[in-house]
């Protein structure tokens, strides 16, 4: 499966995602961390184990952003981990070049 989008925390590369039809409306996904996602996994569990979705309340604070191979970037996304799956979405029109 070819590699849809990276994980970054600020400049630090978390993961990477596999996907063969991604689609911003919701993406099932193979997710390959890095040794630095070590560091976050502790909240990336506390979210998954929220009944009240806890996306917002345990990552948003970690100020994570998607990259795409084409350079765009959006912090606009919600992404669950279940072992080395993943299900992501985000939103195309938050978007931006990565340099800004």
């Amino acid at each position: 499966m070819p590699i849809f989008a990276f994980l970054y925390r600020s400049e630090v590369l978390l993961g990477r995602l596999r996907a063969d039809r991604p689609d911003p409306a919701g993406t099932a996904a193979e997710f390959e961390p890095t040794e630095a996602f070590e560091e976050v996994r502790p909240p990336f569990e506390k979210a998954a184990a929220d009944p009240d979705g806890g996306w917002l309340h345990w990552l948003a604070p970690l100020h994570l952003s998607l990259v795409f191979p084409d350079g765009t970037r959006t912090g606009d996304f919600v992404l669950r981990l279940d072992g080395q799956g993943a299900r992501v979405t985000w939103s195309r029109e938050e978007s931006r070049e990565s340099g800004e």
